[in-house]
């Protein structure tokens, strides 16, 4: 024992003995984790807090100026699992929600609800969840933010969002990762529903009956239309990323 070194028999707590000395343990360490979680001089830090905090999430907006929604899917799509078939209350919820936050949604909801599609939510990487309907991707969300309909189901329902269309030059650019700038909303023929920053719109383009993004508006229209430069919208989600090539063998 003479030679054991000091750390394997630690001393005890002067002044301090039996179980008070283990409430004085314990109080030390829930003061070090509180100390990890709460200091910090510009916000939460521990666990990605400070993440959250930037890009203020709500459950029915998202930061209009947030970079961490810019071409969401062009990395890939990580699946974590298979996914689980929601409850039927969750499914429930859900339609509320839906209905709630989206124009137009009423057909959408009931269609939902009807008969009751089968739903899998998905958790991915980089804190994307992905819920699939019958396969097919319906909605996806960033850090437990409001939901965004897929192009897939903006296909089926396209008035369940606001309407941006871009002029045809600016087409292969948003196809390729691009954000969208206010010059390839302002030509002739461009039309803009009035929608206020932080908002998920449909990108289309003149004679094209579908949207061929989704995207997340850092201006409002009125800023666009006055201010004619800088990025307007947020370019999320585009034909042919990976959440368009998703198919029901990988739910």
């Amino acid at each position: 024992r003479a030679c054991m070194p000091s750390w394997h028999a630690p001393r005890p707590l002067r002044g301090v003995t039996g179980s008070g000395r283990w409430f004085t343990l314990a109080g030390g360490l829930t003061f070090l984790i509180g100390g990890l979680f709460l200091w910090s001089g510009d916000g939460w830090k521990y666990g990605g807090g400070r993440r959250q905090q930037l890009l203020q999430l709500s459950k029915t907006r998202y930061n209009a100026s947030s970079e961490e929604l810019t071409h969401l899917f062009k990395g890939g799509l990580t699946l974590w699992g298979k996914g689980n078939l929601l409850k039927t209350s969750v499914h429930k919820a859900m339609v509320k929600t839906v209905n709630h936050n989206f124009q137009n949604a009423q057909g959408l909801a009931r269609w939902l609800d009807g008969k009751k599609k089968k739903t899998n939510h998905i958790k991915c990487h980089n804190r994307v969840q992905v819920w699939a309907i019958e396969g097919e991707p319906g909605f996806f969300n960033y850090w437990e933010g409001p939901y965004i309909p897929t192009l897939r189901l903006l296909h089926k329902w396209p008035d369940i969002l606001p309407k941006f269309f871009v002029d045809k030059h600016a087409v292969r650019p948003i196809l390729s990762g691009a954000n969208i700038m206010c010059p390839g909303l302002l030509q002739p023929g461009c039309v803009l529903d009035d929608v206020e920053p932080g908002t998920i719109v449909a990108i289309m383009t003149p004679g094209i009956s579908e949207a061929f993004a989704v995207g997340l508006t850092r201006m409002s229209t009125a800023e666009i239309k006055e201010k004619r430069k800088g990025v307007a919208v947020t370019n999320i989600h585009c034909l042919n990323d990976f959440l368009w090539k998703y198919n029901a063998s990988m739910a």
